[in-house]
């Protein structure tokens, strides 16, 4: 279960192969929620660490998540491409720096 360490390296991919900003956010978003989608049974069935409690304190956090999720598309629209890439390449080389410690 270290599949976060993929984030930055993902992230620096897709740099890297030159997708815009809503390819980007889009084909990231898609491809850690397939990840993380697998990954539900094992959790479930192998390590036991999703139970009904932990299900119900999820499902609580919905009205949160759809916020930042409204602030996050209305946020992304105002960043110009130049400044996200850069944003981008910032906040991974600190994720990046943060995984080693």
């Amino acid at each position: 279960m270290i599949g976060n360490t993929a984030g930055p390296v993902f992230t620096m991919y897709l740099l890297a192969m030159g997708f815009k900003k809503n390819d980007f956010l889009g084909t990231n978003s898609w491809f850690f929620l397939i990840i993380n989608l697998i990954k539900v049974p094992l959790q479930i069935l192998i390590w036991h660490n999703i139970s009904l409690k932990t299900s119900v304190v999820a499902f609580s956090m919905i009205p949160a998540i759809t916020l930042g999720a409204v602030l996050g598309i209305v946020t992304i629209k105002k960043l110009n491409e130049k400044f996200f890439r850069k944003l981008s390449v910032v906040m991974t080389a600190l994720a990046g720096i943060k995984l080693f410690f």
